[in-house]
Parts: C-alpha cells; sequence; structure tokens
C-alpha cells in the first residue's frame, strides 16, 4: 500500500529541519506573551535582574517590533495576554 511507506532518511531529515526553521521562530514569538505576564505577576518591575534578563532574550523581537510591519500583530498579541 502507497500509504505505508516510511520516509526516507533524507526525508525525514527535512522535516525535522523545516520543523526547527519554522517552529522554532514561532515558539519564541509566541512566548514572549505568557513569558511576560508570568514574570509580571511574580516579579514586579522593581525587580531589575529578572526583568533585564528577559529584555535582553527578547531583544530581536523588540527590534521588529519597532521597526517592521509586526507591530500591529504583536500589539494584538500582546494585548490578548493584557499586556499592552
Amino acid at each position: 500500500m502507497a500509504d505505508d511507506v516510511e520516509p526516507s532518511g533524507r526525508g525525514r531529515a527535512f522535516s525535522w529541519v523545516a520543523i526547527l526553521v519554522v517552529g522554532l521562530p514561532l515558539l519564541y514569538v509566541l512566548s514572549v506573551g505568557p513569558v511576560i505576564k508570568i514574570l509580571d505577576m511574580t516579579h514586579p518591575l522593581g525587580s531589575h535582574v529578572s526583568w533585564e534578563l528577559v529584555m535582553s532574550f527578547y531583544a530581536p523581537l523588540e527590534w521588529l517590533y519597532e521597526h517592521t510591519f509586526l507591530r500591529a500583530p504583536l500589539d494584538l498579541y500582546l494585548h490578548l495576554w493584557g499586556i499592552k
């Protein structure tokens, strides 16, 4: 049966690469909402060390927010988390 064919090693490797190339950046972007919400609940803005670490981790996302068309979608997403 054609449906029972296992993908070759090359096809499987391509699948993993595609998951990494698309999945990891997407996971990075989507993680900003829950991370900031949790940090806000557990460490108010007075706790500088935690906030500095998180903001340095999300600095590329902040740059994208300020300099690209992603401002509106990110605003909407952060609003869903009650951040903006």
